[in-house]
């Protein structure tokens, strides 16, 4: 349920309606005739924390999918590999990952940190750095580390805990911006990653309202109906986000379960 503010009018789903509703927004009842960009944004994105996962995921949901399909959308930059919801690497299209890389990047940069570590705006200088560093050559995470091994900010240079050490490394991939090469997001992929600053019109300017306002709607549109907390827990976006973006979405239905109100 999209809020927990609810009506007697409200009308009631049972669990056996939950689990279809979710099944058919999820192209699970039945294969689908889709381009797989458009079923990547339909589905609010694909986990790819392993390579073939994006692969496996679309062949299920979509009829006739060939290997090739997706890996030409992905050659082509039409789809980007990059760490966004909950900390992880998902697989979103192209014209969407400015929104998604600016509504998740509180949460990713709050993972893992370990106490001691730096407020996001001390990293401002490292971000640059690495986004540099990866402008043109793909570069490995030994790469990135050996890297900013010299661009701490001073007060952790001298780090000895082996986890503020680590998440800087993180910091440095997850949170500047950095995305995969594309050769690295294929299914073939299984060891070595390599990052890249991403391309002039994958930086493009969103507003805050209008990313929050996507991540919500894609989130209702593939796995809803959805609680507020449900959504925080799938993208990893602050709860006064999610409500704000929630009233200002005009044709939102509210829902009960059987549990009541």
């Amino acid at each position: 349920m999209p809020s927990k503010a609810r009506t007697a009018s409200a009308p009631v789903l049972t669990l056996r309606q939950l689990n279809r509703a979710l099944l058919a927004r999820q192209m699970l009842l039945a294969r689908q005739r889709l381009e797989v960009v458009d079923a990547v944004e339909r589905l609010g994105g694909l986990q790819a924390q392993w390579a073939p996962a994006p692969y496996v995921a679309l062949w299920t949901r979509l009829g006739g999918l060939t290997r090739e399909r997706l890996t030409r959308a992905i050659d082509r930059g039409e789809l980007i590999k990059a760490t966004l919801m909950r900390a992880t690497l998902h697989l979103v299209s192209a014209r969407e990952y400015p929104s998604y890389s600016l509504a998740t990047l509180d949460g990713r940069f709050g993972a893992w940190r370990p106490s001691g570590g730096p407020v996001l705006a001390d990293l401002e200088k490292m971000h640059a750095s690495v986004l540099h560093f990866a402008a043109k050559t793909p570069r490995t995470r030994e790469e990135i580390q050996d890297h900013i091994a010299s661009h701490l900010p001073v007060s952790q240079r001298a780090a000895k805990d082996a986890r503020l050490r680590n998440w800087f490394l993180f910091a440095a991939v997850a949170t500047s911006g950095l995305i995969w090469e594309p050769a690295s997001a294929r299914f073939e992929y299984r060891q070595l990653a390599r990052f890249v600053a991403p391309p002039a019109r994958l930086r493009r300017s969103v507003t805050p309202d209008a990313s929050y306002d996507l991540v919500v709607r894609h989130h209702l549109a593939a796995f809803g109906p959805a609680s507020v907390q449900d959504i925080a827990t799938w993208s990893s976006v602050r709860v006064p986000h999610i409500r704000a973006a929630l009233a200002r979405i005009a044709d939102l239905r509210r829902f009960q379960d059987e549990k009541g109100p």
